[in-house]
């Protein structure tokens, strides 16, 4: 019954970890979807928004403007789904729907990459505990998995995914460029 529970614990962790990106995934495919929707209904122009941008404009990225695809870019911080557009000398007109939806979507991600990496939170600590007692009782039922579970919880408090370095002192400084 431990074993079990333990288990179950695990995957519960590993969807905390990873569960949010599924359920982003999946929303943003539901938000984008209805988009489309709203784009083959044939919205009027009136609810249409018109950005005008020259050829140097897209060139020197003014405003922020990064085309993510034909179908979207960002442009002052907002993204934008491209309904249409045309192109007359070197300007081209983009008549495009405020894609606030996936915006918040994307700030939502981005609140929960910052509060999951941030190192020195009492509930990482809770969580790293949590782990390091559930692989003690589902893997090992003696004091052999200690080193094995030490391991662990240093390779997963680690700033990012990477196992710690071996060298931790550079016993010299980098020789010097002689030109």
């Amino acid at each position: 019954m431990k074993k079990i529970i333990s288990i179950l614990l695990v995957f519960l962790i590993l969807y905390n970890v990873f569960g949010y990106f599924v359920v982003f995934k999946t929303m943003q495919i539901f938000v984008r979807s209805q988009i489309k929707q709203s784009i083959k209904n044939n919205l009027p122009d009136s609810q249409l928004i018109l950005i005008k941008l020259t050829k140097t404009d897209i060139l020197t990225a003014k405003n922020g403007y990064r085309k993510n695809n034909n179908t979207e870019f960002r442009l002052g911080g907002n993204l934008y789904d491209i309904v249409r557009q045309k192109t007359h000398a070197d300007t081209t007109y983009y008549y495009c729907i405020n894609d606030r939806k996936e915006e918040q979507l994307f700030a939502k991600l981005d609140s929960h990459i910052k509060r999951t990496t941030d190192q020195n939170t009492p509930q990482k600590q809770k969580t790293t505990n949590l782990l390091k007692n559930i692989i003690k009782q589902a893997l090992f039922n003696n004091k052999s998995a200690e080193p094995f579970t030490q391991f662990i919880c240093e390779y997963t408090n680690a700033n990012s995914m990477l196992p710690p370095s071996i060298y931790k002192h550079i016993p010299s400084p980098p020789p010097k460029n002689r030109t």
